[in-house]
């Protein structure tokens, strides 16, 4: 699964690559300019915006408050804001880790290309064009792509910073990984920077740094209200079905309306503690290196911009059956986890070194809004 970060992918169904007509930016206002805190890392120093926070808060503050807007200015406002500011914090901090990770491997994400590249994702989000081969409509105007823009909690500023980062993001999946994908790993495909054997990602996959489940998702609001307390009925299935081994659990799995392809579910997905976003991930990478083998999780929900559900996870065994035939999703699981550590080093100093402004301390998250 090659998941460029979720993120940048808030109008996917508008992006497109056509044309060179410009539309003129629209600069920020002067409450959307103001520095919420300063982030740094190897001397290089970013002052983040109100703009990006509010984009951030908007959308992820009903994975936080389960949509009730008065925990916000309630008794126990406090422990909801030290949540979400954490969360908020990570997506930050992982979008400028890219940033710099990218500089560093001499990606120039403000050069005239990168320029155009940006205008023309603008251009076709707006007039509609094709991109990967993929025709997609256009909004039609440049005033309903500012509206769709708002209606998603965003700024013309915020989503050039997002198309920096799929670019960077991009451009380091190249670098140190190259060409290939999960299903296509042979010498016929260019490899990136890191060099590696088949011992190589054996070792990876027999450490405790490597865990095998299975993975059951629900996709948020299926059962209306109730899709939580649907997830805990689906969850005790899968806890009577644990002690009879792997493929009780998967069929399992497969029964209760599983959005995960019969594939995975029979061969279990492989995670290392960093080849998913963290920002996005974190709680269920923890959650999965925290089950012994035939243990279940707690349900868990996760959620950002463009997705939200819920995760039961079950650990299944490793094998060399299974390493053999599954080789390549694990390789590259190998190889995102080692481009996932070198973004964690950076993203986890970015986050140490916060450093607040009055503005961010007395700031009033149930007055958050677009108007």
């Amino acid at each position: 699964m090659k998941k460029t970060i979720s993120l940048l992918l808030i109008l996917c169904a508008l992006l497109s690559l056509v044309g060179c007509k410009k539309y003129k930016p629209v600069k920020s206002s002067e409450l959307e300019s103001t520095t919420v805190y300063t982030i740094s890392h190897g001397g290089k120093s970013f002052e983040v915006k109100y703009e990006l926070y509010r984009a951030l808060f908007l959308n992820l503050k009903s994975a936080v408050d389960g949509g009730d807007e008065t925990v916000w200015s309630g008794e126990d406002k406090e422990q909801y804001i030290e949540k979400i500011d954490a969360t908020i914090l990570a997506f930050t901090a992982d979008i400028y880790a890219a940033l710099l990770l990218a500089e560093s491997i001499g990606v120039n994400l403000y050069d005239k290309a990168s320029e155009k590249k940006i205008e023309s994702y603008i251009k076709t989000s707006i007039e509609g064009g094709t991109i990967d081969g993929e025709t997609v409509s256009g909004v039609g105007s440049y005033e309903e792509y500012l509206r769709v823009l708002k209606s998603k909690g965003l700024n013309y500023s915020v989503q050039v910073l997002l198309y920096r980062y799929a670019m960077a993001v991009e451009a380091i999946e190249e670098h140190y990984i190259g060409t290939f994908s999960s299903d296509d790993i042979s010498g016929s495909v260019d490899k990136g920077a890191i060099e590696y054997t088949e011992d190589d990602v054996r070792a990876f996959y027999e450490s405790d740094g490597c865990v095998r489940v299975l993975r059951h998702f629900i996709q948020a609001g299926i059962a209306g209200e109730e899709t939580e307390a649907y997830a805990e009925r689906v969850r005790g299935y899968i806890l009577d079905a644990a002690p009879d081994g792997d493929d009780a659990v998967a069929n399992t799995i497969m029964a209760n309306g599983n959005l995960t392809a019969w594939e995975e579910v029979k061969n279990g997905y492989v995670m290392g503690r960093y080849n998913l976003d963290r920002a996005y991930f974190g709680e269920m990478t923890d959650a999965a290196f925290a089950l012994a083998e035939g243990e279940v999780s707690e349900v868990i929900r996760v959620a950002d911009i463009t997705s939200d559900g819920y995760y039961i996870l079950y650990r299944a065994e490793k094998s060399e059956e299974h390493f053999d035939e599954c080789y390549s999703s694990i390789c590259y699981v190998y190889l995102k986890n080692k481009v996932g550590e070198a973004l964690e080093d950076i993203r986890l100093s970015l986050t140490e070194s916060i450093s607040a402004t009055d503005f961010f301390k007395g700031l009033d998250r149930a007055a958050i809004s677009m108007d």
